[in-house]
């Protein structure tokens, strides 16, 4: 224990609990992950990373060892905003507190460049134009973010009837600034592309810019779309970016990250608020159910992918059909029967990677109307395997149905209708 430093924290021993944390997320083990992040988090406020230190000049006025020392420092603030970063993502996700204080920090903001292999000959400066893009510019962004996290709830903006509602628009419009001052190369719209064949992150790191935007932005409106358009309408929009970009970056990265939160949970959380949105705000324009539409199709292919890599998955698309079927049911009711959802409801069970993967459109296709049918399968998948984290993970159905429960009625907590009747019979042994 000693050697992990439990009683005397490290750098170390700060750096094997954020560890720990993300392996636990990608478990879906979120409550054992918060709580080794709030380890972490209390050993380096311990050690004082919170605090902007000075860096003193060595005795003998080593140049080598100065630049050295300027180097450690950076490490040290960016492990800082690592863990500042975590802990507003993780607040935002599982609802729980903040373990920081964003006005007990003094530390300055990283420098935007890459640590070089040797740092004892460069000096510590942001890069120009005229260089090569820095890779750690998506992290500053995230930063950004993680700052109006701390905003949104000082304010009570995540909360509905918020007593000024401007406050949700001003936050909306500093996250557009946001994603408008970014440098070319890592804009989600328009970007430069000309570094992307020296530079092959780049890519993947603008989709999980956009991704970070548009998921701060959903929870951002999420309380308020019963009440205000602008919220409702920003929150479809933010949804509809989240799954697209969660499309893009699922095509570009290999089997062996499908276990991987981010990969399952933003797709779920999106599918379901759009969801719950069309259930009870159904859209009037074509247009933009069709886009909806296309973007569940996609999630649900997706998630049918990965599921058995990743618990997250698993749990959230049985409850994402369930959500179909409710959808089914409402949309009869008011849109024209001749709008198609175009949802794969064959080979749930072995899926064509080639029709999954890169969204083709040759897969079976089929009407809103046969949506139980997609529902009827995966339950059967469901009770013919057993799950090996059934009682440990923590993104389970309950997690969604929570969810799902909020974003109908934020106010009363309990859902409308007949949801009840229509979804916890059915998942109440889904893990």
């Amino acid at each position: 224990m000693a050697i992990l430093g439990r009683h005397n924290s490290t750098v170390t021993a700060v750096q094997h609990d954020l560890l720990r944390a993300l392996w636990l997320k990608n478990c879906s083990r979120a409550t054992e992950s918060w709580h080794s992040l709030g380890n972490a988090i209390r050993q380096a406020q311990e050690l004082g990373l919170h605090l902007q230190s000075e860096v003193r000049q060595p005795a003998d006025g080593n140049l080598g060892e100065m630049l050295g020392r300027l180097w450690y420092d950076e490490y040290k603030r960016r492990l800082w905003v690592n863990l500042f970063i975590w802990d507003s993502h993780m607040a935002l996700v599982l609802g729980r507190p903040r373990t920081i204080n964003a006005n007990d920090c003094t530390i300055k903001t990283p420098t935007d460049c890459d640590i070089p292999e040797d740092p004892s000959t460069t000096v510590p400066t942001s890069i120009g134009t005229a260089n090569v893009p820095s890779s750690y510019t998506p992290r500053l962004f995230y930063y950004e973010i993680s700052h109006k996290i701390h905003k949104m709830r000082a304010v009570a903006a995540d909360r509905p009837y918020i007593n000024d509602y401007n406050v949700v628009k001003v936050l909306h419009e500093q996250v557009m600034s946001l994603l408008d001052g970014l440098p070319p190369v890592f804009r989600p719209e328009n970007p430069d592309i000309s570094w992307d064949s020296r530079c092959p992150k780049f890519p993947k790191q603008r989709q999980q810019i956009s991704i970070a935007a548009s998921s701060f932005l959903m929870a951002l409106h999420r309380p308020h779309v019963a009440i205000h358009k602008f919220s409702r309408d920003a929150g479809i929009t933010a949804a509809l970016n989240t799954l697209e970009s969660q499309q893009r970056l699922f095509e570009m990265v290999s089997r062996h990250h499908y276990k991987f939160f981010y990969l399952s949970f933003y797709t779920i959380d999106a599918a379901m608020f759009l969801a719950a949105t069309m259930i009870k705000h159904t859209p009037t324009d074509q247009v933009l159910l069709q886009d909806i539409y296309h973007s569940l199709r996609q999630a649900i292919n997706r998630l049918l992918v990965i599921k058995e890599r990743s618990p997250i998955a698993k749990s959230g698309v049985q409850v994402i059909a369930q959500c179909c079927q409710k959808m089914s049911s409402e949309f009869s009711k008011n849109i024209n029967d001749s709008i198609n959802l175009n949802f794969t409801a064959h080979g749930v069970n072995e899926v064509p990677e080639e029709a999954t993967i890169h969204g083709s459109e040759n897969s079976l296709d089929c009407s809103l109307s046969d949506i139980a049918s997609l529902h009827s399968t995966i339950q059967i998948d469901r009770s013919t395997h057993s799950d090996t984290y059934s009682n440990e993970i923590d993104f389970n159905a309950s997690f969604w149905m929570k969810h799902m429960t909020e974003d109908i009625d934020p106010e009363l907590g309990s859902p409308i209708g007949s949801w009840d009747s229509l979804l916890l019979p059915n998942l109440e042994n889904c893990g």
